[in-house]
């Protein structure tokens, strides 16, 4: 399960959109989210990691849209870094 995070603001730093979309899924979940899937751009910007969650890349998302949830094999053979 994933819950999609969009926040197009330019005043607000990537990695904290990132943390409220973070603290979006623990409360509507009920758990931790284990990854974040983000486009090209966004992945380069965050790099590997952002708070304490794999950031794994795709073409095919939007700018400013942070995909969390739960790492899911199969993506993985869908060719997405990580």
């Amino acid at each position: 399960m994933f819950l999609a995070w969009w926040d197009s603001s330019k005043k607000v730093d990537p990695r904290e959109k990132a943390r409220q979309g973070i603290e979006a899924y623990r409360v509507k979940f009920k758990e931790e989210p284990e990854i974040v899937l983000v486009g090209d751009a966004l992945g380069a910007e965050l790099g590997e990691e952002v708070h304490g969650l794999r950031v794994e890349t795709a073409h095919y998302i939007a700018a400013n849209t942070f995909y969390l949830g739960q790492h899911d094999p199969r993506v993985h053979q869908r060719g997405m870094r990580g």
